[in-house]
């Protein structure tokens, strides 16, 4: 593992405490907790591999922004996270795939 400086946000804690919300609901709350810590490990362990590894959003791209996101393809969630070269990773938010990525975006402030 490489040496980053890795940082979560207000947002990206917002949004997770909103993911374990939802699937305290139907998992339960010790569940959705247990949940929740591996989605955060899982992403931080492979953003901080190589964060230069995962592509650009498409849709943030197509705006001017250049936003990496990380997919968590098993558990359809999806990290956001900014790379800078002095290898400080911020990671932004977090959303489901199947969540509508624009409001999801809006609601947690992330573009304006």
């Amino acid at each position: 593992m490489k040496d980053h400086a890795i940082t979560l946000t207000d947002t990206a804690f917002k949004s997770l405490q909103d993911i374990e919300f939802f699937k305290s609901q139907f998992i339960g709350p010790d569940a959705a907790a247990i949940f929740i810590d591996s989605l955060l490990s899982r992403s931080i362990s492979a953003i901080s591999d190589d964060p230069q590894r995962y592509r650009f959003n498409g849709f943030l791209a197509d705006k001017g922004i250049r936003i990496r996101e990380w997919l968590d393809v098993d558990k359809e969630y999806r990290c956001f996270y900014h790379y800078s070269k002095s290898n400080k990773i911020s990671i932004l938010l977090y959303a489901s795939m199947k969540e509508d990525f624009e409001s999801a975006l809006y609601r947690h402030s992330v573009i304006y």
